[in-house]
């Protein structure tokens, strides 16, 4: 037998909050019930679902508002970071996400290293923009300036 169900939360590879879902009996009453990630269709369960709807768009509105001003801060550093190199200009490893965390903390912004988009580590002097994607719809960049400590 199957049961409707409501996605209270995200669950994945079967679908997004607010989604109406058949599921078999068992995997419901055993797994999406007990764990709060779903509810039986009822009038009761959509009207909490737009309440629930509605938290997430306040809370999703915030975070854009953080992330953008977290973004305004950064565009304008020039960050600058000295590293080792041999007498030819060659760096002993590589500029990493954590280096430019710590770069930043240096200067007074605090940021995860998750936000910081490098396609590869840094193994060159040089000047260099930095991409962060601090949330799916803030993106942006800064300057980083990697030079010879001396």
């Amino acid at each position: 037998m199957s049961k409707k169900i409501i996605l209270l939360k995200d669950v994945e590879h079967l679908g997004k909050t607010g989604d109406i879902i058949n599921v078999a009996d068992g995997y419901a009453r055993n797994y999406l019930l007990p764990k709060g990630y779903g509810d039986v269709v009822s009038e009761a369960t959509k009207r909490q679902l737009v309440k629930i709807q509605k938290e997430n768009a306040i809370s999703v509105e915030a975070e854009i508002s953080a992330s953008t001003e977290l973004l305004k801060s950064l565009e304008g550093v020039q960050c600058t970071m000295a590293v080792k190199v041999t007498e030819d200009d060659k760096m002993y490893g590589s500029v990493t996400e954590d280096d430019i965390v710590k770069a930043l903390e240096e200067l007074g912004i605090k940021l995860e290293k998750s936000f910081i988009v490098l396609e590869e580590h840094i193994k060159e002097l040089g000047v260099f923009d930095i991409s962060v994607k601090l949330h799916p719809e803030v993106s942006g960049s800064f300057k980083l300036w990697v030079v010879n400590e001396e």
